[in-house]
């Protein structure tokens, strides 16, 4: 009799889902140390532009991780005869923080004088 062997994850599934949780982490990271650098330079970050240059690439490596992570998560979720939770949940992670680094980047961008005109009312 022949016995059906269970499927395996996939490999992009899995390295969806690593990439995704390591994306989350760099972003609270990031936010952790732009709250501390903006209190103890004098003047903001936006005073120091190698800081400022710093954080800036790193922000655009979060955002290039987490297109990364989203891409290797529709890979794994369209292989057949694999599982396909961690490509799910990777998708989903990924697609969450792009959102979110993509929302304040557009912010940041063209819509900081509206928001602090906002705020301030």
């Amino acid at each position: 009799m022949e016995e059906k062997m269970a499927p395996k994850h996939s490999i992009f599934s899995i390295l969806s889902f690593i990439l995704s949780m390591v994306d989350i982490f760099s972003l609270f990271i990031l936010f952790i140390v732009m709250g501390a650098l903006e209190f103890s330079i004098e003047g903001g970050i936006g005073a120091n532009p190698q800081i400022s240059n710093a954080i800036s690439l790193f922000y655009l490596s979060i955002i290039i991780l987490a297109l990364i992570a989203l891409v290797f998560g529709f890979f794994g979720v369209v292989q057949k005869d694999k599982k396909r939770f961690y490509g799910v949940f990777g998708i989903i992670l990924s697609a969450a923080t792009l959102f979110v680094s993509l929302f304040i980047l557009i912010e940041e961008l063209f819509l900081k004088d509206k928001f602090i005109a906002f705020l301030s009312l």
